[in-house]
């Protein structure tokens, strides 16, 4: 694959399911009991929902429009179970009406993660793992939002995000909380790549009024970078989960990538 694709498949990526950790937040009173009631849902038991993403990436020279559709199942912090396709359009090098297909699975199994990556399009299919307690010294070290409990959940992830921005509330109105946050200069210097993006200026976040998931959430500006919608949230019944839904066996044959030796504990000590 040539770089320049890796590079913004990748930030197509970063943008929905590994979501930068910045400074640490100082929201609002009232702000902070919706996040609160928010961050609560995942103490409350496995519940499931579905997402759509729209991603429009411009550096300049290159840009990339993609869409997202996935499902998310969380049964416990070691234990989710996660199935997303994109559609890329705006690949460099490519013609302008071409489009790329990119299919993940993402598997916490209670010890390791398992990421599986499928893009037919380039005959590609990549496994990457990463134990969940790689993945909690990973995030920590390294200030991007991976682990704790599972790198690819996005619900995760925006949790991840609004323990550490600044929110406001802006209303309650038509069952929805509406949250806003900016994105500084100080926390753009924890966002990596991200923070180079033109228009990265606010997250907008909207939860549900009953039971503070999210319905909705943005980032950018007046044009945004990446909005993601949440539906069909719903709380299960733990004993009606598969307990195959949280197995993952690789495909015979592929090369699997150990994000463990990413940690700090597994880079060499310069002597």
């Amino acid at each position: 694959m040539q770089p320049s694709i890796r590079r913004l498949i990748l930030s197509a990526l970063s943008l929905c399911v590994l979501l930068p950790a910045v400074a640490p937040a100082e929201s609002t009173p009232q702000a902070t009991k919706w996040l609160e009631k928010f961050m609560g849902v995942y103490e409350q038991g496995p519940f499931s929902t579905k997402y759509t993403a729209d991603i429009e990436i411009d550096n300049g020279d290159q840009s990339v429009d993609g869409s997202m559709d996935g499902s998310l199942t969380y049964r416990d912090p070691s234990h989710m179970h996660m199935e997303m396709s994109m559609l890329l359009a705006g690949i460099p090098g490519a013609p302008a009406d071409q489009t790329m297909e990119m299919q993940m699975l993402s598997v916490s199994d209670g010890e390791l993660t398992w990421t599986q990556i499928d893009m037919p399009a380039l005959g590609m299919q990549q496994v990457m793992k990463i134990s969940l307690e790689d993945a909690k010294k990973l995030a920590g070290a390294q200030g991007v939002g991976m682990g704790n409990p599972a790198p690819m959940d996005p619900v995760q992830q925006l949790r991840s995000m609004t323990e550490q921005l600044d929110f406001e509330l802006v209303k309650v109105e038509a069952g929805e909380a509406h949250l806003e946050a900016k994105i500084t200069d100080e926390a753009k210097t924890s966002l990596g790549q991200m923070a180079a993006l033109p228009g990265l200026e606010t997250m907008t976040l909207i939860l549900d009024e009953k039971t503070g998931f999210p319905r909705r959430f943005s980032m950018g500006g007046e044009r945004p970078i990446v909005a993601i919608t949440f539906s069909d949230f719903k709380f299960l019944d733990e004993k009606s989960l598969a307990a195959d839904l949280f197995v993952y066996t690789p495909p015979q044959g592929v090369q699997i990538m150990d994000l463990g030796a990413m940690t700090p504990a597994a880079q060499p000590v310069d002597q």
